[in-house]
């Protein structure tokens, strides 16, 4: 993942970009077994939170796929 990062936004702000994902995925960890706990609670069963994560897996397949590379600053300039 840091060398995706790295290669994605570029190395100026590596840090700060892999710490948000890291913080992201810190707070997945915390809040996703709340959350199937909510959800067996309200419906008795595990099986109810199968179509919730299936959406979450989908949009981390879609959301990826339809975004920009970010331009670098060096393109960016050459463009104004």
């Amino acid at each position: 993942m840091p060398s995706f990062n790295a290669e994605y936004f570029g190395t100026k702000f590596m840090g700060l970009n892999y710490g948000l994902i890291v913080t992201a995925w810190g707070f997945a960890g915390l809040l996703g077994p709340i959350l199937v706990a909510k959800i067996k609670d309200l419906t008795g069963s595990f099986a109810a939170t199968l179509p919730a994560f299936a959406i979450v897996l989908l949009a981390s397949v879609i959301i990826p796929s339809v975004t920009d590379k970010p331009a670098s600053r060096a393109a960016v300039a050459t463009e104004v």
